[in-house]
């Protein structure tokens, strides 16, 4: 809808839903169940009217309201969730709703009834809609949602496991010990509706109970990260998704639960810091910030998990023998950048290579053909991205559908390259051609234009000494002489040029000299020098020699830590007024946090989506770590879900270090638009 941003979206195989920037919520896709929450079951996104039932045409749902009568406003969606047919939202009041289908209780109301396919609108719905049961005094941290079954992450009143699962358990997948559904009935929910046995922390039921600091559902299948930074899966095994050596499904008995559930084998030291469960497939982020991926998969491969198999850990000693991606004979990685559909990796060797998902040539292999999806296609015969004769590749930067490279400085000038996906001239080539066939890249392949020193074309040529892609198709490059410039889509003010004109490096003469650098403003002569740049999904930072910093773009929650969020703040960059010494520089603080001892400073920082993070220095405070901005899965480290930054008194002093452990400090800092947040802290640890 007109003026509307999500802040969570989550798809399911035949719906999606959005939860929006004005606390409401929206789905789309097959509605038989009533799953879009719109009081019928008729199908939304698929007229061939444009406009007919998207933008402003697609209602919100109605979820009622804080005082359940129709009074105290509508309630403010925090998170949303969807099964196969089925739709659950998070609340700021820590409640929770679920509409949909319901034939296994999935929606938590203690019966098996449908909600949300009523023909009169709003029967089902708003203040008619219960909570789901969760207990007496619980509250939501996190939703997840698998095939007919729903799991919550509870806050942590009364310790031990914090996750409740109701709905479909065939396999075992609520954790319960048996196959008995859960949710169908009044007495099954609320507090006669037990928390998942996870096991104690010496194994034998001492040492205190272990317990969930984050969830993941697949089809039929759960993944937790627990506070020992191990993992447990149970429910469904047929592939071997639950990393335990065999294909036995695992919850349907008490002996298959608790300290008898096996922990995920993840490798000799190896300790789990994200996991997430596919549908029939596992992956985890380790502490050596390799990732490990198995299972097997239930549909189409794109091949990112690069491990060249149609199944992992199904079998004993699989998972001890599950390896790291294979990058070729007598090959290791010195950088890995990746997302949720390819990844690439800097050899050692100066050569890059990529895997995973290629319908737009993001893979730079000079075809579509997807590579680590089956055997055969990693390793030595994964191809070398094609980036030009004797052309090494130093930074690299991923989007879904594109990559750009910094390459060596061979024959001076601008030494970046993109292709792949070019809609909005993200690749800087003025025009919206992709660039995907052997005869676009390589040596045929430009490298973008930045203009020159002499603005005339006469000069030196500018070039790249970072580069950052923004998740939603714009990129930004810092150049040689500490300035900035931008361009792709330019929408909330992306390329920092005062205004929102569509895009830039779409069209002939829009590029090089063109091309204006971002105003950042000057030290009072000439302009700030910037030493690090940083794309999240919809905003940029940048950090100047002088230890402050500045950010731009989509800025609803504050990401550029100034305190000030709404009206035409909720943008920055879209208004001439909004850039140059008018752009406002983040407060961290001071030294002493009562206003003396001088500004603290950054030395790292790191844009996310909707939050940024940045290392301090000053004083007792370097390398300590501060982040700010949306904080809904708790990205801010903070230990709660509660946004920074949108008033004075959240931002500066008032805003607290993340607690890194006793005496540990952070060398480096990265905050993802996946909205996760990792440190690499001084003892190696991550």
């Amino acid at each position: 809808g007109a003026g509307r941003t999500a802040i969570d979206i989550a798809v399911g195989g035949v719906h999606s839903c959005a939860a929006l920037d004005n606390g409401r919520a929206k789905c789309w896709g097959y509605n038989g169940y009533g799953q879009l929450g719109l009081g019928d079951t008729t199908n939304r996104g698929d007229s061939t009217a444009a406009g007919h039932q998207m933008d402003d045409n697609l209602p919100g749902i109605n979820l009622g309201t804080v005082g359940g009568n129709g009074t105290g406003g509508d309630l403010t969606v925090t998170q949303i969730a969807i099964g196969n047919n089925h739709s659950c939202a998070a609340f700021t009041n820590g409640k929770m709703k679920c509409w949909g289908y319901n034939g296994y209780g999935q929606l938590g109301t203690g019966d098996t009834v449908n909600r949300g396919d009523s023909g009169a609108v709003g029967h089902e719905m708003g203040d008619l809609l219960p909570y789901a049961d969760l207990g007496a005094g619980r509250t939501v941290v996190q939703i997840v949602a698998g095939n007919s079954f729903t799991c919550v992450l509870l806050d942590s009143a009364s310790g031990g496991s914090r996750v409740k699962c109701f709905g479909y358990n065939a396999y075992g997948q609520l954790g319960l010990g048996d196959s008995l559904d859960r949710g169908g009935s009044p007495a099954s929910l609320g507090d006669a509706l037990s928390t998942v046995d996870l096991g104690t922390v010496n194994g034998d039921g001492t040492g205190g109970s272990l317990y969930a600091v984050k969830i993941s559902a697949g089809y039929f299948h759960v993944c937790a990260t627990l506070n020992n930074s191990k993992a447990k899966c149970w429910g469904y095994n047929a592939y071997g998704q639950l990393g335990i050596g065999h294909n036995v499904s695992v919850g349907t008995s008490p002996l298959t639960m608790g300290d008898f559930l096996p922990y995920v084998e993840l490798g000799t030291g190896k300790t789990a810091l994200d996991i997430k469960a596919g549908g029939t497939d596992t992956c985890a982020l380790l502490n050596d910030r390799t990732v490990k991926c198995w299972g097997g998969f239930d549909g189409p491969q794109y091949g990112n998990l690069g491990n060249e198999a149609l199944s992992m850990g199904d079998a004993p000693g699989e998972m001890a023998r599950l390896t790291a991606v294979d990058l070729g004979t007598g090959r290791h990685a010195t950088s890995i950048h990746s997302n949720g559909y390819h990844a690439c990796a800097i050899l050692d060797d100066g050569n890059m290579k990529c895997w995973g998902y290629n319908g737009q040539g993001n893979l730079g292999t000079g075809d579509s053909i997807y590579h680590g999806d089956r055997p055969g296609t990693m390793g030595d015969a994964l191809p070398i991205t094609m980036v030009g004769t004797g052309r090494t590749v130093k930074a690299v930067a991923t989007e879904n559908n594109s990559t750009c490279a910094i390459l060596d400085a061979l024959a001076g000038g601008s030494r970046v390259k993109c292709w792949g996906y070019n809609a909005y001239g993200q690749l800087g080539l003025e025009d919206t051609n992709d660039r995907r066939y052997a005869n676009q890249l390589g040596d045929s392949l430009s490298v973008v234009n930045f203009g020159d020193d002499a603005g005339n074309g006469t000069g030196n040529p500018y070039y790249a000494t970072q580069i950052g892609i923004g998740g939603n198709q714009f990129a930004c490059a810092l150049l040689n002489n500490q300035r900035v410039k931008c361009w792709g889509y330019n929408l909330y003010g992306y390329l920092g040029l005062g205004n929102t004109n569509g895009y830039m490096g779409h069209t002939g003469g829009t590029m090089g000299n063109n091309l204006a650098f971002v105003d950042l403003g000057t030290d009072g002569v000439n302009p700030l020098k910037v030493t690090q740049l940083s794309t999240g999904y919809h905003n940029v930072c940048t950090l100047f020699d002088n230890g402050r910093f500045k950010c731009w773009g989509y800025n609803a929650y504050d990401a550029g830590l100034t305190g000030n969020c709404s009206g035409s703040k909720a943008t920055i960059g879209d208004e001439a007024s909004d850039m140059g010494a008018n752009l406002a520089f983040g407060d961290l603080g001071t030294i002493n946090g009562d206003g003396t001892g001088g500004p603290l400073l950054a030395t790292k920082i790191s844009a996310g989506s909707s939050y940024a993070c940045a290392i301090t220095s000053g004083g007792q405070k370097n390398g300590q770590l501060k982040c700010w901005g949306y904080n809904s899965y708790g990205e801010l480290g903070l230990g709660d879900t509660t946004n920074r930054g949108c008033a004075a008194a959240q931002i500066g002093d008032h805003l607290p270090f993340v607690n890194l452990g006793t005496g540990r400090t952070a060398l480096d800092i990265f905050a993802s638009s996946g909205s996760r947040t990792c440190a690499v802290l001084d003892d190696n640890s991550v």
